[in-house]
């Protein structure tokens, strides 16, 4: 048993030190011409649905907060998807950046207390605008959006 024990935590080991070993391919990091850059200001959007005949959302809007990321404000709720009338809205403040992964990362706090993550993934290289995201609040939609400049 102890033998099975030690086996599995080495195939478990293995596999990161392989990506990050010398003479090891890193995974695709973000090539610094992606846009946006930390000098723009910009917008995510993304509705999915979250019932009969409601849809639920996800608003960032970023402006750059003169360092290398962005101060975000994020809205998230749910609305009836044939008047657009909202049924719930909550709105969270906090930061985004994008580190060496291709994707812009962000964390944010509502009013409730509730903290939440975000995660839009990017391509390096990839121009389209069509990008997934994850939210980790519930409240909050998490699919595929378009990303936009701000103004």
């Amino acid at each position: 048993m102890r033998r099975v024990i030690i086996l599995a935590a080495a195939l478990a080991v293995a596999p990161a030190s392989a990506q990050t070993g010398p003479g090891s391919a890193p995974p695709p990091y973000s090539t610094g011409d992606q846009w946006p850059t930390s000098g723009d200001r910009w917008s995510y959007a993304v509705q999915t649905p979250a019932g009969p005949g409601r849809t639920r959302y996800a608003y960032v809007d970023a402006v750059p907060d003169g360092r290398a990321g962005w101060t975000v404000t994020v809205t998230c709720g749910e609305h009836i998807a044939t008047t657009g009338k909202e049924t719930s809205r909550i709105v969270a403040a906090g930061t985004a950046g994008r580190g060496r992964m291709p994707a812009i990362g962000g964390a944010a706090a509502f009013p409730d207390g509730a903290r939440l993550s975000f995660l839009i993934g990017q391509e390096p290289g990839d121009a389209s605008l069509d990008l997934a995201s994850q939210f980790t609040d519930s409240r909050c939609a998490s699919g595929v959006g378009q990303l936009s400049p701000g103004d």
